[in-house]
């Protein structure tokens, strides 16, 4: 969540997964981007420009941008583990 926005903030969150981290990549996946006035709160399940769900995974790190002032106040996400058979 964040703070009611105000016109010209945006809070951005994004993800980067097993290679991108291993390398510290710059590669960052933007999940959403949330611009709309006093707007409070932002869910996904998917990456929202193209519909396409988060890759697989065995380590994720997520990054939130703000911009304009926006002051984020909280995170959470939900994981479903899958198991692949490639690990015991």
């Amino acid at each position: 969540g964040h703070r009611p926005q105000r016109a010209g903030e945006t809070v951005t969150l994004k993800y980067r997964t097993d290679q991108a981290i291993d390398n510290d990549s710059t590669g960052w996946t933007t999940i959403f981007s949330d611009s709309v006035d006093n707007s409070s709160r932002h869910e996904a399940i998917n990456i929202e420009s193209s519909g396409d769900n988060l890759v697989s995974f065995y380590e994720v790190q997520f990054r939130i941008e703000s911009v304009g002032g926006a002051e984020p106040t909280g995170f959470s996400f939900v994981a479903e583990e899958i198991n692949s058979g490639l690990l015991n």
